[in-house]
């Protein structure tokens, strides 16, 4: 269904808009996504391709950062054009730094054509195996549970003894 909608999309924006058109619209899809922490996420970002032929390249970036994302930084993100209109941002093994918006920057001859209004990713993460131990050895005793991080911060925790 997904890709259906994509390729709908596509079509309708080539055929639609007219090179030079201050109304160029960026599209992005999905506009927003939660995935499980080492999960693979990919975002398509669809725009009116060139009619004089000209080079159109994709960059994207990240929200609350400067500059574009690198892939020689982070090989875990990939990035390009699908097809001539319409480009991909792809992130394999997602981690909780992950998280956050990302805009498809749209670039024809060095200057930026267009800008998408970005794509939200929220990764989540269940909490590491639990720690529980006892801090002294006296009764009543103080039992303590650590785990690390962990995503959405809410957490219900409920103790049970001898599992009841």
């Amino acid at each position: 269904m997904g890709s259906v909608v994509f390729l709908y999309l596509s079509a309708l924006h080539i055929i639609s808009t007219v090179d030079g058109d201050s109304s160029v619209k960026v599209t992005q899809i999905p506009e927003s996504v939660a995935a499980i922490r080492g999960t693979n996420v990919t975002f398509h970002c669809i725009f009116p391709f060139s009619q004089d032929g000209s080079e159109v390249e994709v960059q994207w970036d990240k929200e609350g950062e400067s500059g574009y994302l690198d892939t020689k930084e982070d090989r875990r993100k990939q990035f390009g054009l699908k097809t001539k209109g319409s480009g991909f941002l792809q992130f394999m093994n997602v981690n909780l730094q992950d998280s956050g918006v990302y805009r498809c920057v749209v670039v024809r001859q060095g200057s930026i054509i267009r800008t998408g209004s970005g794509s939200r990713l929220t990764v989540r993460a269940p909490p590491t195996p639990l720690k529980i131990f006892s801090r002294n050895s006296a009764k009543p005793q103080t039992l303590v549970c650590e785990t690390a991080l962990f995503h959405p911060k809410e957490v219900t925790l409920i103790w049970y003894e001898n599992g009841t």
